[in-house]
């Protein structure tokens, strides 16, 4: 049986705490011009908007929380957080293999009782960077495949109707499909 996804509640699913940049963006309306400059003093906290991304989807996913259960002590929550951190993020648990997270009525209110647990638990900022999802990052694509590719998915749009993407079809070198 597939599991049910369940919508995300804005207000209940996503953390409290800011994911600050490095730098201050100004914009001159008068020319559209934009300037940069360092943010002083620098954030204590900041570029981590994919590990945020995907840590409010594998608690949609994975986590229920109880708000009628007594709050843990940190090491259980420490564990709780790793344990739902750890799993996929692509695919919904089961309700029934769901963790308790015993104490909150969702993700938000945890974050604003234990934000430095969290931040702690869904890591640094280099994991923005170091995931499978964005090789192109390190891997230059040539305008020459970006054109294949998107012939591709408009011939799969057309034949199939909405194609399911993965890594080994968008970077296939031979043109085939290999869903």
């Amino acid at each position: 049986m597939l599991a049910v996804r369940r919508r995300l509640d804005f207000d209940r699913d996503t953390l409290a705490f800011a994911n600050e940049l490095v730098w201050e963006y100004h914009f001159d309306e008068a020319t559209g011009a934009t300037t940069t400059r360092r943010r002083v003093p620098p954030p204590d906290y900041a570029l981590r908007c994919f590990v945020l991304v995907r840590a409010v989807r594998q608690f949609l996913y994975h986590a229920r929380f109880d708000p009628g259960a007594d709050a843990a002590s940190d090491d259980v929550y420490r564990r709780l957080v790793r344990t739902v951190l750890a799993r996929d993020p692509r695919r919904p648990s089961e309700p029934a293999e769901r963790l308790v997270i015993p104490g909150f009525a969702g993700l938000r209110e945890m974050s604003v009782a234990r934000e430095a647990l969290l931040k702690s638990a869904c890591g640094g900022a280099w994991r923005s960077y170091v995931q499978r999802s964005h090789w192109h990052i390190v891997v230059p694509v040539s305008r020459r495949h970006q054109h294949r590719t998107a012939r591709e998915l408009l011939e799969a749009i057309r034949h199939d109707g909405a194609p399911k993407i993965t890594m080994a079809w968008l970077i296939a070198s031979d043109g085939k499909r290999s869903r």
